[in-house]
């Protein structure tokens, strides 16, 4: 599905995708409108094209994955009610070149693997690895990427593999699970 312009989930909307063939590219923004019912456990969600986009959340939504193919200066921005999440049930990348900025107040729950080689920023909010699978992170300080909080709320069972240095701002909170630095740094500041 192409989208050239913005994809609004209005309020009693239903949304679901079971396979993992569903692709979404969107050139505009994305909004959840309170009540809007959206969750997608299978597909991608890729943001492309020049200009700035924004994912809207005035509701809790769940999508599979999410790619960020915006290349400086353009941005693709996360926001929304302090009170609603956004959760991520397979992964979130960034490529080489692009940017993912994150000045969401309430949570990014990830249950699977982070992979940012371009820049991401979280001047916001919480950044929540939570689910029953071992997550790997590669989310490079060195070229400036960096989380507001992060949290590790895993199955017992389970670890977070950081797989490059990272930077944390507002705290790093392990509540269950693991976490494994494999002799990477963690700035907390």
């Amino acid at each position: 599905l192409y989208v050239y312009g913005d994809l609004v989930w209005q309020s009693g909307s239903i949304a679901s995708c079971n396979s993992n063939n569903c692709h979404y590219q969107i050139s505009g923004n994305m909004t959840f409108e309170a009540n809007s019912n959206v969750s997608m456990n299978y597909g991608i969600f890729y943001f492309s094209a020049n200009g700035n986009s924004t994912i809207h959340l005035s509701d809790d939504a769940r999508i599979a994955v999410l790619y960020s193919y915006k290349a400086s200066p353009y941005t693709l921005t996360i926001e929304g009610s302090a009170d609603k999440d956004l959760f991520l049930s397979t992964g979130l990348q960034v490529d080489t070149g692009y940017r993912l900025n994150i000045v969401h107040q309430g949570g990014i729950y990830l249950e699977g693997n982070l992979v940012v080689n371009g820049l991401l920023t979280c001047s916001d909010g919480a950044f929540i690895f939570d689910g029953d699978a071992n997550c790997n992170v590669t989310c490079s300080s060195s070229n400036g990427s960096y989380f507001n909080q992060l949290s590790i709320y895993l199955d017992s069972a389970y670890t977070v593999n950081l797989l490059t240095p990272i930077k944390v701002y507002a705290g790093l909170w392990i509540n269950s699970g693991y976490l494994n630095s494999n002799s990477y740094s963690i700035q907390i500041y």
